[in-house]
């Protein structure tokens, strides 16, 4: 199965990919860890077509856009993204904050997509 997840010439600062099930692309799911740097910019908002996504916070602040409600969560608490639905990320604190993102199923070429930095 082909991952449906557009290419990107940007990776992401500090990514790791891991499809957990093997199955590389279209795994079950993926997880990459991110770190956002302080006062990062708004990224314009984007969806991604089959693909939910999770934003856990593991050190500092995530400031999310889904659909029309904005959400600022710290260290311990998520963002979830359904598929098809637009949003956008960015870290509003001045200390870095460190992600772990989840997709599912698995997509990594978004994750470095949507985390290039400004």
């Amino acid at each position: 199965m082909e991952d449906e997840c557009p290419p990107t010439s940007q990776p992401a600062p500090r990514q790791e990919v891991v499809p957990l099930d093997g199955a590389e692309p279209g795994g079950a799911f993926a997880l990459a860890t991110l770190t956002l740097p302080p006062h990062s910019a708004d990224a314009p908002l984007s969806a991604h077509t089959g693909h939910a996504i999770g934003y856990y916070v593991l050190s500092g602040t995530l400031a999310a856009t889904v659909a029309e409600r904005t959400v600022v969560v710290r260290a311990g608490a998520a963002v979830y993204v359904a598929p098809n639905a637009p949003h956008a990320c960015w870290n509003p604190a001045a200390a870095p904050a460190v992600l772990l993102l989840i997709t599912a199923p698995a997509c990594s070429a978004h994750v470095a997509r949507d985390r290039a930095p400004s």
